[in-house]
């Protein structure tokens, strides 16, 4: 068996999706399919119950699981190990991306690192922070930047800086959302990127801290998606302030000034991992670059 094949089964073991799987493989569906079928075949086991509602793991499948998790731990245990011995910081790291590439300073990152570790590749992927913490956790990701506090222990925290994000809405709306009401605020129709996305859940609980609930209509796969709904006069939702500053200036979209959070950002990884060579020259190097920036932005 391979290890493809077996990174592929755990996979499909966590999204129960063939579809979603394949996204997160960045793989086709058929190449998916494909890697489970041969190694069901080669261990003479089915380890999928397949419905109309998704893939879910038999009672053999399971106890694969549980030995396949190990297998890819070990695997990258001795990928890791190998780079230390050789003293290089080599390889693929993947980097969640939560923020504009701009805000996170990706290409000051990515430029210093490639001039000091020209064997290094970057991967990135967009998503919000719910969606990083995750993949972090189930190791798609190596490091991400999210603006989230983890409950758990597992994660290991470098704040780079506080965000200041802001509700903003249609300048159409000033009429109606100008004043200090939430109830007038939220009977408008909200736009995020997910309920994983951190400024969703810090909405969800202001709201929710004011005795009202919030309903959003519209979910988007990037923030810059929600700021052209914004600014295509059809919702109201929270953005960056470095995004949403050009549509201020523009005259399309207004900040409702009567709510001012911050949010915490921050470098993540596994904290069994971030001892890691590649880990650390990554988030060294970030937070070097932060470190010479205003604490709030």
């Amino acid at each position: 068996m391979e290890l493809y094949q077996l990174k592929s089964f755990v996979v499909v073991a966590e999204e129960g999706n063939l579809r979603r799987a394949a996204d997160r493989l960045f793989a086709s569906q058929p190449a998916v399919s494909g890697h489970i079928k041969a190694l069901e075949e080669e261990l003479g086991l089915v380890l999928f119950e397949r419905s109309r509602n998704g893939m879910l793991l038999t009672t053999d499948g399971e106890r694969i699981h549980d030995v396949a998790l190990r297998m890819l731990a070990d695997a990258r245990e001795i990928e890791a190990t190998a780079h230390d011995l050789r003293d290089e910081v080599a390889g693929t790291i993947r980097i969640g991306v939560n923020n504009d590439g701009r805000n996170l300073r990706l290409d000051d990152t990515t430029a210093v690192l490639a001039e000091t570790h020209p064997e290094l590749h970057f991967e990135f992927e967009s998503g919000s922070s719910g969606s990083i913490l995750k993949g972090i956790r189930n190791e798609d990701l190596d490091v991400g930047y999210i603006e989230l506090q983890p409950a758990e222990g597992d994660v290991t925290l470098n704040q780079l800086t506080l965000n200041n994000p802001v509700i903003v809405y249609p300048a159409k709306w000033h009429d109606d959302l100008h004043a200090d009401s939430w109830e007038a605020l939220i009977s408008k129709p909200w736009a995020f990127v997910s309920k994983e996305c951190s400024y969703c859940k810090l909405m969800h609980e202001a709201v929710a801290a004011r005795g009202l609930e919030l309903d959003w209509q519209y979910r988007a796969d990037h923030e810059s998606v929600t700021a052209s709904l914004v600014n295509g006069g059809v919702a109201v939702s929270m953005l960056s302030r470095e995004l949403a500053q050009p549509h201020v200036e523009a005259g399309r979209i207004e900040i409702w000034p009567h709510f001012n959070p911050t949010l915490p950002l921050s470098i993540a990884c596994l904290t069994r991992r971030a001892t890691e060579k590649t880990i650390l020259a990554y988030i060294k190097t970030v937070t070097e670059l932060f470190s010479a920036e205003p604490s709030v932005r």
